[in-house]
């Protein structure tokens, strides 16, 4: 009975007359389809938010996806909203923005920029010692440091630089949130802590002592990791060694472009241009986008150029991995053995003519190995290689076959004879056939024979190369 009055009164709820679900779906088709958010030909509608997602190659889906759009008019002709802008460096692409009455105001997010998503904001302060307003009289405000987290005023503190200290250094311990901007004005006697959720900010190599954190033993580890699941650059982060800044906080650090500025500090900090680094640049070309990092050696080219070029990469077709199932309609599919076997490969032949003349009794031609004594208009050559009669001699299959062929290095398993499979950037060898890891020997072929041993294994034929006295492959240098 009470299930029964409950449905009822839901019943009367939502089936209110005023409301009518066609209304909100419709409008919500139209926005999404149109982009124009809002009420069809009403004031204040704003044209596209959303947009139908760029999919015609790869780096035009990510440059998409990494776009921002200034909120101000294509019709002005003001310069300074469309020009670069110091606080931009390393967070916005200064190459890759449209030609025309778009340019400057659509821009395009660095390679390693990061949005903020936002995070809790109170539970930071609680226990490092933050005042309230109702524990402290007015009097000691001129002396301490204001706390003011995401533009809110939340108390005072006496000793800042320990709060800074302990905030980046839970921070980088990941006790707090990687997002947290910790800003310090010491002129001003203020501590900025945000939290909020629209900021951009970008990794940096942490600087202590004038030195990296991370060390070549922490980068070896992140080379030899074989699957996306083993730690990767999130342990980084997690250990420390590297942390996201945000512009506000970025305005109190100091960054070195190289590694090398860092030595020069440490050396020569008399000469160097800075001794009091506390970040390192990951690289520097991380200060440009998707399709700006994508042209070689943009810092050769005239900018324009480059903004060019990073538009055109837009308009390329491609696909984004290689092996992306699409329809082939009228076109034809060849593997890369088959081409290597001599598929589409054409051979001729050119036949020429010749005949022994004699002329009376002085002249008389005949056919030979040319010499000076005895031959008339003879080029610089060496014509060893002809036989008494002038005929090229049939070329032995040794010299057609290992002489003229390029070297092709294969490793081969000393139990079976088979080919095996090298990783040489790891050192490792394996033969499938007889799970041997160990007595495998390098051997060097004729490109020729290669491409034989291809044609046999292809009519099941299985050919076996036997060794004897080759060193084992992992002990060659």
């Amino acid at each position: 009975m009470f299930r029964s009055a409950l449905t009822m009164a839901n019943k009367s709820i939502f089936n209110l007359p005023l409301i009518k679900a066609k209304t909100i779906t419709s409008g919500l088709k139209y926005s999404l389809a149109t982009g124009n958010w809002g009420q069809a030909n009403a004031a204040g509608t704003r044209a596209g938010v959303s947009q139908v997602l760029n999919r015609l190659t790869y780096a035009s889906t990510l440059s998409h996806l990494r776009r921002l759009n200034s909120p101000i008019g294509r019709e002005g002709k003001l310069a300074k909203p469309r020009q670069l802008h110091n606080s931009q460096w390393g967070m916005i692409c200064p190459a890759e923005t449209p030609e025309g009455q778009a340019c400057g105001l659509v821009k395009n997010l660095a390679l390693m920029v990061y949005i903020t998503v936002g995070s809790a904001a109170y539970p930071i302060l609680e226990e490092w010692g933050t005042e309230n307003f109702e524990e402290i009289s007015p009097s000691v405000i001129p002396q301490a440091t204001k706390i003011f987290v995401n533009g809110m005023w939340v108390g005072v503190h006496r000793d800042p630089d320990m709060l800074v200290k302990t905030l980046r250094r839970l921070r980088r311990r990941v006790d707090v949130n990687t997002e947290v901007g910790v800003v310090r004005d010491i002129r001003l006697k203020e501590l900025r802590i945000y939290t909020d959720y629209g900021r951009c900010s970008r990794p940096l190599f942490i600087v202590d002592n004038q030195r990296l954190l991370i060390k070549k033993k922490d980068i070896y580890p992140l080379q030899q990791r074989e699957s996306a699941e083993e730690d990767g650059w999130h342990h980084l982060v997690a250990k420390g060694f590297i942390e996201y800044i945000d512009t506000e906080e970025e305005e109190t650090t100091m960054i070195s472009m190289t590694i090398n500025d860092l030595v020069q500090a440490r050396l020569r900090p008399d000469e160097a241009y800075s001794k009091t680094y506390t970040h390192c640049e990951i690289h520097p070309s991380l200060i440009l986008g998707v399709c700006a990092s994508i042209i070689p050696f943009p810092d050769h080219n005239q900018s324009p150029r480059n903004t060019y070029q990073s538009g055109m990469g837009k308009q390329a077709m491609g696909i984004y991995v290689t092996n992306y199932q699409f329809r082939m309609e009228d076109s034809v599919i060849m593997n890369q053995s088959s081409i290597d076997r001599g598929f589409f490969r054409s051979l001729f032949f050119r036949s020429y003519r010749d005949e022994e003349k004699k002329m009376g009794t002085l002249v008389k031609e005949d056919f030979g190995r040319p010499d000076r004594a005895s031959t008339m208009g003879m080029r610089h050559g060496s014509y060893e290689k002809l036989d008494d009669d002038g005929l090229a001699p049939p070329v032995s299959m040794k010299e057609r076959l290992f002489d003229q062929s390029e070297a092709y290095r294969v490793h081969v398993c000393e139990t079976c004879g088979l080919i095996a499979i090298a990783n040489l950037k790891k050192n490792s060898f394996e033969c499938r056939g007889c799970k041997n890891k160990t007595d495998i020997v390098q051997v060097h072929i004729p490109y020729a024979c290669k491409l034989l041993f291809q044609e046999l294994m292809s009519m099941a034929i299985t050919p076996r190369i036997l060794t004897k006295g080759l060193k084992s492959a992992k002990g060659r240098k």
